[in-house]
Order: C-alpha cells, then structure tokens, then sequence
C-alpha cells in the first residue's frame, strides 16, 4: 500500500501490474455532500400537467372518435415503454381510440407477459383518460373480432407523417356501400391475380360471381344454374333457339342497375332479360338463350342507406356477405380480411417511431405517460421496494450499476475487448446470426463511443469519481461474457456487491424469475431508487432512467463519455493515478445528471425531457446561483480539490456531449428521408435496437 497525495490508501489493481505509478486507491476522493447529490437539484423540478387550451382540444376530440389504433411494441421492457409512450401521442394525434398496447412475446426476450401482468392497466387508462380514450380489448359488432390493417410508420415519424401516412387508412369505413366494395375487389384482386384462381369454386353470390373458366367451363356452369333455376322457378318461361341453350348468371356490368320506376307493382318493363353469353365452340351451340327473372320490388334500387347523406351507416351487404374465403390458402385469407377491416389500425414495431421534435404539449403529454400513467403491478412493486429496503439496511447510500455486457450484445457491437482469438471466434459466430450486419470495425466502433464499458472500466471510472472500497454496489445485469473471471476486476474495487439474485431467495423470486421482463423491472425499480446511477452503455434502460432521474429531481446518473474515455483506458498505465483520475473527471462533465448539461432537443426525448423540466427561478434567485456544468468544475478549482490544466478544461467545451455529434438515429423522419434519399439500412437494423433493455 502506498500513501497518495490526498491521504487515500492505495493498492494494486489486479489488472495494472505493468508499472507502479498506476496504483488505485481503496479510498474515494472526499468530495464531501456533492458525491450523492446535485447542489442545483432543489431549483428545477418536473412539469408535465396539460395546459387549460389542450385539454378542452382532447374533451372535443374524444367524443367524435371513432377510430381505433393498436400498438405493438417491440424489444425488451424499455424499449416496449418507449413505444407505449408515443403510442399514446400517436393515437391523441390520429384522433383514435387507443386499445391496451400489445407486447413484444417472439423476439429475443422471449417473455409472454402481456400488458397487465407488467403494468397496471386500470391506473394506465384511468391517468389518461382526459387525454386519450383507451380500451383494453377491440371487438366488433355482436363480440365478434375485427381484423386490424397492419403497417408500419417510419422511425421519428412526425405528426404530418402520421396525418398523411396513418389518417388516411384510419378513415377508411368498415361497411362499404356497393362502389367502394366494387374497387375493394378490384384492389384485391390487382394485387393478387392468384385470388382469382382460388375463387372460381368459392365466390359464388346471389348477385356477382367472379369466373375465370374456359368456354367449355363456363357452359357446364352456366347449363347446371339454368336447371337448378327452372327447378326453383317452374313459371319462369325459358325461350330456347336450337336444341340446347345456356344461360348466364352474371349480370351485364353494362346495363343500368340502378334506372328503375319508383311504383312497387310489376309491369313488363320491370321483368328483366338476361342473355346469355355467346361461347365460340364447336361442341356447344352458339345460339343465345335468354328468360326472365322473376320479379322483385327493390330490384337495381339502392335503400336509402347508400345515399352519401347516410355514410355513418353500415352498408348492408358488406363484402364478406358476398365473397366467400372458406377454400382460400391463409395467406389470401389475412389479405382479404385486413382489406375489408380498415377502421382499426395495428402499427407494428413500434419502437422510436415518434419525432423527438413534437410541440410543448405533446412532449408533456409523453411525460404524463412516461412518468406517471406506466406504474408497475403492485407484485412487482412491492417486490422491488423490498430490494430496495435491503439495500437501505446494507448502507446509507448506494450506487446501482446497469452492466450490459452479454455475449449477443457485444457481439453486434462489433467492438473488441481484448479476450484474443477465443473472443474474435466466439463472438465471430455469434455475429454472423445476423446477415446483414456490416463487417465488423472494433476501432472505428470504439472511436465513435458504441463500445460498452468493460466492468473493470466502470469500477475504475466509479473510484476516479470519487466513490472507494466501503460503497455497496448493485449491479443490474444478465448473462455476462467471461462470467465471474470478466467480473473479478470490478468486485476487486467494489467488494460489496449485490443483485436481486443475493438479495432475494429464489422462492420470492420464482414469480418473476421465469419472464425477463418482469426481473427487468425489479432491477427498474431499484435502479431508479438508488442514490447514484451508472451504467457502461447507452442502451434504452440508461436513457429512460437518465430521463426520469432528470424529471424526478436531477439524482446523479453517471453516463460514460465513451468517445474520451476510451483513449484515457487505453493508456491509463503510462499514467499516474492521480493524473488518470483528474482526466475522467474533466471527461465525465456534462454526463453526470446535472441540470442543463444537455442542450434541449438533442438526444432522445426519453433521455432528455426538457419540456418537462421547469425552473425555480425564485429560489434560484434566492440563492444567488447560476450553475451549470462548468461553473462546477470552476468551483472545484476554487477549492483545491482537482488540478486541470488549461488542455483539459478546454476539452469540456469542445466535446460537452455526445449529443452534439447528431447521427443518423437521431434525425427525424423527413430530416433522414433527405438525407439518405429515402435508402436505409438493412431491415432497419440499428445499433441501439439490440440495446434494446
């Protein structure tokens, strides 16, 4: 052990045997207060109540909707948050009936939770019943299910996006009146010119018939209606010229339907000819047959309900009364349905498919979603409190850490973390699940921040900061690569290390142990309960806890300047402690949860809700305050506690935050489509999709 300037005790780190200037100390720096808590915390809070004007706009816009939306989501429980939050926004703008969202079950969390075993799905719909109407479950008329047309939307997908790409299908009615069920079958069978060929045995109606036969077909067809006609009606006076005739059931699309008198009683000009088709064969006489229907009152005249006057009316002969799809193969079936159901929306995968750049009151309504609509079940509740209590009786103060470091994840990173050969081939074949994934480039992908902390990084960065041996850490992870030889760095710096897993037994944890989204929202909780936050990524998890730790109060959370920070581990050996330390503080200002250390608008809203966010300014007043970022770091000049170079100081300025350099993702929907003309990337795979927590 060796005595550091600052009085701190100093040992060896397991992995920095290489030179003796490098030695970390057990102790942390004494920062004093200011390590568990933001001074400038007490002068913002979080604001999200509508104004007066927005909710007599929604009263208005909930009694005339009659639309309806479905949401599913996609990815792990963070990520499904975010798509239920904007879900919300998106149906207050479609004007639409939102039903309880549906959760991703079949992706790589492979959880069959629905939406109430996670969440509370009476609070959810109560909360926000003054902004959108909600519904748990979209049934038809008489219970019966309807089938919802399905798409998707562009990812940041603005408002005019969903009024000009969404609202269109929305206002699509389910009962057609006889011309729009008319271009309906033309649509459907444009589209899918093999319908057509299925239907010949199956669509068979009282009024249209759709055939495609060859003559000799069409004349056996026609020949057994004309029998099963004069069998039905006796009186009917069939003309023949020749010796054998066939008559056609198909009406001629050419003769007018809808010209007829207004009296009731039959006369002869209300007895309708029909002719048959005239069939060019050498085995069928070509000689035209023609009789009369019998005769029917309403005959070619439409009821009132199809007057454009009447269009909130159902039609009533809809499509499915007319066109039969028992015989069709599946895949037509779904087609033809989603074609004749178009007043109910589904928008699948819906994850960042909402614009960071909405107006106040959208941005707050995300919040009121975000922040006070999605409460957990009181299951999970109460067993997160639980975590949380044991940690307390453990330790005044604690740090929850969110450590990604499973094998799938840094294998689609892309980033090498210094395991050799065994690491490039074992996280090699895991990569190559994925075909359309670009060749992997771990030193461009360290260079522009992608790749997570290793855990003995964190651990350093944590004792850099200021925190030493005695903090109890708990850590919120799954499967780790390397197992507990990748985790012994970190447990070297942080001995008082904890999980739910060492917290709880596994008979309190067999209701959730089994769904990874219900153990994902323990670790929540605790995570959000915790005095400090960190995390080793920038996964969806760490954004919406940065953003809700903002909203709640600006509680320290600590997101590492990968960018800077990887340089500082790569050399850290040719390095003193204390020179090493002071460099992850200068790189560390701007992410560690302060107040406006994030220019509004950039990054995403769920890490960023600025809207949200109001300020005290008579208390700050008060005070005689004006802090920010910087003016931290001045203070700590002022009272001689770290010693930066003006080199160092002025790095803060440069790169204040990785939410300067914009990238592609964070671009909204006509912002992208301009940039990359309309061309994305393959399947719409994103790096941040598979930090998808």
């Amino acid at each position: 052990m060796n005595q550091l300037k600052n009085g701190a005790k100093a040992e060896e780190s397991t992995l920095s045997k290489e030179t003796s200037s490098f030695r970390v100390p057990r102790s942390g720096w004494r920062l004093g207060r200011h390590l568990w808590s933001s001074r400038s915390s007490k002068f913002y809070y979080g604001c999200s109540n509508a104004s007066e004007s927005f909710e007599n706009v929604a009263a208005d816009r909930r009694k005339n909707s009659d639309r309806y939306l479905l949401i599913a989501t996609s990815g792990g429980l963070n990520q499904q948050r975010t798509g239920i939050t904007d879900g919300v926004v998106a149906a207050y703008i479609l004007n639409a009936t939102l039903v309880v969202p549906k959760l991703d079950q079949k992706s790589f969390w492979n959880d069959s939770s629905d939406f109430a075993q996670i969440f509370d799905v009476d609070w959810f719909i109560s909360f926000l019943s003054k902004d959108v109407t909600i519904i748990k479950q979209l049934h038809g008329k008489g219970g019966k299910a309807l089938n919802p047309y399905r798409m998707r939307v562009p990812r940041k997908c603005t408002p005019t996006c969903y009024l000009t790409k969404v609202l269109p299908v929305l206002n699509k009615k389910h009962g057609k009146t006889w011309d729009e069920e008319e271009k309906l079958w033309d649509d459907l069978t444009c589209l899918h010119p093999e319908v057509v060929a299925e239907l010949n045995q199956e669509a068979v109606s009282e009024e249209r018939a759709v055939v495609t036969a060859t003559p000799e077909e069409m004349a056996v067809i026609e020949a057994e209606d004309l029998a099963e006609r004069e069998q039905e009606f006796p009186e009917v006076a069939v003309q023949t010229e020749g010796e054998q005739g066939v008559a056609s059931h198909i009406p001629n699309k050419q003769t007018p339907l809808f010209d007829v008198p207004d009296n009731d009683s039959p006369s002869s000009e209300d007895i309708l000819e029909v002719t048959s088709l005239t069939l060019s064969s050498s085995n069928i006489l070509d000689t035209p047959v023609s009789y009369h229907l019998p005769f029917r009152h309403n005959r070619g005249k439409p009821p009132a309900r199809y007057s454009p006057d009447e269009e909130g009316k159902r039609a009533k002969y809809p499509i499915s009364n007319h066109v039969t799809t028992q015989r069709l193969s599946d895949p037509l079936k779904a087609f033809a349905h989603r074609l004749s159901s178009y007043k109910a929306v589904q928008l699948g995968k819906f994850d960042y498919r909402l614009s960071n750049r909405l107006d106040p009151d959208l941005q707050k309504l995300r919040c009121r979603v975000n922040y006070h609509a999605l409460k957990f079940t009181d299951s999970i509740l109460e067993m997160g409190k639980k975590l949380v209590q044991r940690m307390r009786m453990k330790s005044e103060h604690f740090i929850a850490l969110h450590l990604r470091f499973e094998p799938d994840m840094l294998a689609f990173s892309g980033c090498y973390f210094g395991g050799g050969e065994k690491e490039r081939m074992e996280l090699g074949k895991i990569r190559r699940r994925w075909k359309s994934l670009h060749t992997s480039n771990p030193d461009k992908e360290r260079r522009q921040g992608r790749c997570p902390l290793t855990p003995e990084d964190v651990g350093l960065m944590l004792r850099a900061l200021g925190f030493g041996s005695d903090v109890h850490l708990y850590v919120a992870s799954g499967e780790v690569y390397g197992g507990e030889e990748t985790l012994a760095p970190l447990k070297a710096l942080f001995p008082n290390f904890h999980s739910k897993e060492t917290l709880a037994s596994m008979r309190e944890l067999a209701p959730f142990s089994s769904f990874s989204s219900r153990m994902a929202a323990l670790d929540f909780i605790v995570c959000d309960e915790s005095d400090v936050f960190s995390t080793n990524n920038n996964g969806n998890m760490a954004k919406i806890l940065a953003g809700r730790r903002r909203y709640f109060g600006h509680k320290p959370t600590i997101r590492p300047n990968a960018k800077k920070l990887y340089k500082l581990f790569m050399s850290r050996h040719n390095k003193t402690w204390e020179e090493f330390a002071s460099r992850v503080r200068t790189h560390q200002i701007g992410f560690m949860g302060e107040p406006n250390e994030v220019k509004p608008g950039r990054g995403e809203f769920h890490e960023n809700p600025s809207s949200c966010i109001c300020e005290d300014s008579a208390a700050k007043a008060r005070a005689g305050l004006t802090l920010t970022p910087q003016n931290l770091l001045d203070e700590s000049h002022k009272n001689g506690k770290e010693n930066f170079n003006k080199n160092e100081t002025s790095d803060v300025t440069d790169e204040h935050s990785i939410e300067d350099d914009q990238d592609l993702t964070d671009m909204d929907y006509m912002d992208r489509e301009t940039a990359i003309k309309g061309k994305g990337l393959p399947g719409e795979m994103l790096l941040e999709e598979f930090f998808s927590d």
